[in-house]
């Protein structure tokens, strides 16, 4: 799984991808192994096949914290806010201490309020530090 990692790093996603997957059939209740393929298919430009990974990731480790927020990542992405605030919430909640759940959540509470006809819920959450 290293070496996927390693090879995602340097820009090779086929070879990372083929490597975590060995690694997935090696070691498959490994919820580590599903969140770096997450990171790597979403690298990769497949936002699709990186929500089923997280979403495998989380299955496995409730706890996983990291896993909440890149998959809030996407969503967030994917114009899904409130289902992005919920994982960073979630995030939050397993570990206060997660800096990037705490910045996404920040960004989409004031990237709703600068988007035209963004969801008036999540205008009325947001800060009023965040621009208009």
């Amino acid at each position: 799984m290293n070496r996927g990692v390693v090879d995602a790093m340097q820009g090779h996603i086929e070879s990372a991808l083929s490597d975590i997957d060995k690694a997935a059939q090696i070691e498959p209740k490994n919820a580590e192994v599903y969140f770096n393929r997450g990171i790597v298919q979403g690298t990769a430009g497949h936002p699709q096949e990186a929500l089923q990974d997280y979403n495998k990731a989380i299955e496995l480790n409730p706890n996983y914290a990291d896993a909440y927020v890149n998959r809030g990542g996407l969503y967030m992405m994917s114009k899904r806010l409130p289902e992005a605030i919920s994982e960073f919430n979630r995030a939050i909640q397993i570990n206060p201490n997660q800096e990037n759940a705490y910045l996404n959540r920040g960004n989409v509470f004031c990237g709703a309020i600068a988007q035209p006809g963004s969801n008036r819920r999540l205008r009325q959450g947001a800060r009023p530090e965040c621009p208009e």
